[in-house]
């Protein structure tokens, strides 16, 4: 860069520095040195060292072979050029049209125009801009630029920190990302159209090497584009390679990666979890993630980084569980939303219409829990050695992630993703799920002392997120209330073990709403049996009532204050409803045997009434007139009224 500085204060710099070098000898790329210096008097000093190294850089074999008579002779290589030099330091619309036209010419190779590029300042004209991908989009052009993205360099060069090396590993294969990526249709028209240079994007994937974070990021990019344009035609040359689904698996610790296994699924993203349009799935890419069996891959290597992570603490391992939980949750959801395949919705055959139908259960979790329950039993085993519970947290969130994607999925403004979610069948998932109900109880049950916790002791101690997490996914399960779910409820003492924890960690409010969601949940159920257990073994009534007496006691001098004033009102309302509910049901549960009639009676002089009366008034807003919704974007309202907005 140094050279080229100098060469531009005695040359003029911008478009004089590139006329002074136009018709200088071009060079090839398997004789050029892009990581040293050129000579700017005379021509190009050559090494031949450095000249492998370059070749190397790119994937070459070495092209100095000795003939047949024993003398060394250069092979001639295909004649596309790599004078980096040959531009200024920054380019304009007008240079950048010489470019263009030197490259169309052969004067310069398409490193260069991509490094021209790199540096250009202002927007091209819409000829020019027509003419540079048209120019772009030769076949012998897209062989180099592929080339460049695909191209793993060597470790040892890798740590070279010189200007040409710089052009050459990153900035040239970040312009072709972004050409290939975002660029018009046409040239990803012209990639697809020659399945090699597919076939060598995908082969990235198969390095057997770590991959480069910032490389993967510009192949993954120019993968989506084409699943995106093209899906069917993409998945099919991922299906040719047996290995490519396993090897994917294999590299989840790659965040790109970990976002390229859902998109051959379906390549849309919804706007929020609560609509779920994923749009159109991928025809061709459901058998190929059901027929690899991905969810098994990634249970398998979803235990080995925790097995490998034990031993030693390894930034791959710790993605690799992160990611690959979280993959499994974005093809759930894409699965969930997905209408099954009939003669009502499609044109397929029998035969064909059954495998999707098959692969698409096979893809959700719901339908088919094997694999995400055995990365939960591998994060409960580990949870025991591991302070922070890595694994177990990833898989918690996960599910509470899927389950939170079904609840809103449920209740979709789209009506066929409604109809979809709604066909979900939750019994597989929730029976898998309940036989951990007891692991589950005694993890959260570590923290508990011997003697029973009294209400006047604040802890000051953290429950922890994990454990939050695990009470935030019984809450669903409190919700869902099936026989062998409510069974192991019962016999783990969940509900008794959610109380305990209430009453040391009074001061959490996160753990507060999490219980109070549990009791509301199992009083509007239709189990009996929770609720029983509730008023009877949890003494619910009473504590709630000795809780409100106790509130009543404290005050804003008090040094020892509540936190809990909020919680009771909440859960006194829930069992007002309830008991109301209960008596004027013929099969109802008899309230006053279960707790007393000491207890109910004094329960019942709790004024909730008056406490949601002082609420309610709270909440009118200043002037005690409601502020009316507005239906329009409030931009609308601002705006002027002889604008329109579009």
């Amino acid at each position: 860069m140094g050279d080229n500085v100098e060469n531009k204060k005695g040359g003029g710099g911008g478009l004089g520095l590139f006329k002074k070098f136009k018709n200088k000898g071009i060079e090839t790329l398997d004789v050029v040195n892009p990581f040293g210096r050129k000579s700017v008097s005379g021509a190009p000093q050559r090494n031949s060292e450095d000249s492998r190294k370059a070749r190397l850089s790119l994937g070459q074999q070495s092209s100095d072979r000795k003939t047949s008579d024993g003398s060394n002779n250069t092979v001639t290589a295909p004649r596309f050029s790599y004078a980096l030099d040959d531009i200024p330091a920054s380019v304009g619309s007008k240079n950048f049209k010489e470019l263009l036209h030197s490259a169309k010419n052969g004067s310069i190779s398409v490193v260069t125009l991509l490094e021209a590029m790199f540096l250009l300042e202002e927007n091209l004209p819409g000829d020019v801009y027509v003419q540079l991908f048209k120019y772009l989009s030769r076949l012998e052009n897209l062989k180099i630029m592929v080339k460049l993205l695909t191209t793993v360099v060597p470790e040892e060069m890798a740590r070279d920190k010189s200007v040409d090396d710089v052009r050459l590993r990153d900035r040239s294969p970040y312009v072709v990302s972004m050409v290939l990526s975002s660029g018009p249709y046409q040239i990803r028209r012209v990639l697809a159209l020659n399945p090699q240079l597919v076939e060598q994007l995908l082969k990235y994937f198969e390095s057997d090497t770590i991959l480069d974070s910032i490389s993967t990021v510009r192949v993954s990019r120019v993968v989506f584009a084409m699943l995106n344009d093209n899906p069917q035609d993409t998945v099919k040359l991922m299906a040719k390679r047996r290995s490519f689904i396993p090897n994917l698996v294999k590299r989840l610790y790659s965040v790109p990666v970990a976002e390229l296994v859902p998109q051959i699924f379906a390549t849309g993203q919804p706007d929020s979890l609560s609509t779920l349009r994923f749009g159109p799935c991928n025809i061709e890419g459901v058998p190929l993630l059901a027929d690899a069996r991905v969810y098994d891959l990634i249970a398998e290597e979803f235990e080995r980084a925790e097995q490998s992570r034990q031993t030693e603490e390894d930034y791959l391992n710790v993605s690799l569980i992160e990611n690959s939980a979280k993959c499994v949750s974005a093809i759930t959801m894409r699965a969930m939303a997905t209408v099954p395949f009939e003669k009502e919705n499609c044109n397929f055959d029998r035969n064909f219409m059954k495998r999707l139908n098959m692969s698409l259960d096979a893809l959700n979790v719901f339908h088919s829990p094997s694999s995400l329950m055995k990365m939960l039993d591998v994060g409960l085993q580990a949870a025991s050695k591991d302070s922070n519970r890595r694994s177990l947290r990833a898989v918690v969130n996960v599910i509470i992630d899927i389950l939170f994607a079904y609840h809103s999925g449920s209740k979709s403004s789209a009506i066929m993703v409604r109809k979809a979610v709604q066909s979900v069948n939750l019994d597989p998932f929730e029976d898998e799920l309940g036989k951990r109900i007891p692991a589950l109880t005694a993890l959260l049950r570590e923290t508990l002392d011997s003697s029973a916790p009294k209400v006047q002791e604040r802890s000051t101690a953290q429950l922890g997120s994990v454990k939050l997490k695990i009470i935030e996914m019984l809450v669903f399960l409190f919700a869902f209330q099936t026989s062998d779910t409510v069974k192991q409820l019962i016999a783990s003492r969940t509900p008794q073990t959610l109380f305990e924890l209430f009453l040391k960690y009074d001061w959490n409010n996160m753990l507060q709403n999490l219980l109070a969601m549990s009791i509301e949940a199992s009083l509007i159920g239709r189990n009996t049996d929770l609720k029983i257990v509730w008023l009877r073994e949890v003494e619910l009534m009473d504590q709630v009532t000795k809780l409100w007496e106790y509130a009543k006691e404290s005050d804003s001098a008090t040094p020892n204050q509540i936190a809990y004033r909020g919680w009771v009102v909440r859960v006194a309302r829930a069992l007002n409803t309830f008991v109301s509910r209960n008596k004027s049901n013929e099969t109802g549960i008899d309230v006053e045997e279960l707790v007393g009639s000491n207890v109910l009676e004094r329960f019942l002089k709790i004024p909730v009434a008056d406490i949601e009366k002082t609420t309610k008034l709270e909440r009118v807003p200043l002037g005690g007139v409601d502020v009316p919704k507005r239906t329009v974007s409030i931009l609308r309202n601002l705006a002027p009224s002889e604008q329109v907005l579009i």
